[in-house]
């Protein structure tokens, strides 16, 4: 399994950040219609740190999942901005969540807590591991009445997420409190329904 796991990573490797004005500015890197001159991953080095930016590099275990299950997306920050940067409220609210998102149906990370104690990521190479939901992050619980494709019905009329619509999304991450991210070409993870 360790094996299979090695190569989907390694086949799926990618620097990755959102885009809306939301989620702050990005630069795209080689691979996605931008700069060659971006050193690309390879085996020998599959987190190469990108001088003055910080390169988002994600990998899953799978690129198919059942609609409805959760996965965990392994996401690694290489800080080569020659410096530390803080993220403000992370100790207690966390930070860089990752979601689906297609062109009907966007990610929107959600945070509960304010006033928390910031995170300091230093130069070098973080690790972190984030879920994902193949669930919406919200739902209407007036029934039907106001229920979208972006915004459905709760299941039985409370808060219980519904889950996501079979087909392809791409693998979103909120980078708003990264600063000079590097994107290059995202993942698309298929939902089936079995």
């Amino acid at each position: 399994m360790r094996s299979r796991i090695s190569v989907l990573t390694l086949m799926s490797l990618v620097a990755l950040s959102a885009c809306s004005s939301s989620h702050g500015t990005h630069r795209d890197a080689a691979g996605a219609g931008g700069d060659s001159s971006y050193p690309a991953p390879t085996a020998s080095n599959p987190y190469p740190e990108i001088p003055g930016s910080v390169a988002v590099y994600a990998a899953v275990p799978t690129t198919t999942v059942r609609t409805g299950q959760t996965f965990t997306s392994d996401i690694v920050l290489v800080n080569g901005l020659g410096t530390s940067f803080d993220v403000a409220g992370a100790t207690c609210n966390g930070w860089l969540s990752v979601g689906l998102a297609s062109k009907a149906i966007p990610f929107t990370p959600s945070y509960t807590a304010v006033g928390c104690a910031p995170t300091t990521v230093r130069t070098g190479v973080t690790r972190l591991h984030r879920p994902v939901a193949a669930r919406y992050a919200s739902c209407s619980e007036k029934a039907h009445a106001t229920a979208t494709v972006a915004d459905p019905a709760c299941i039985s009329g409370y808060s219980l997420m519904p889950p996501l619509p079979s087909g392809r999304y791409r693998l979103d991450l909120d980078t708003s409190q990264v600063p000079h991210v590097i994107v290059r070409t995202p993942i698309t993870i298929t939902l089936t329904n079995s």
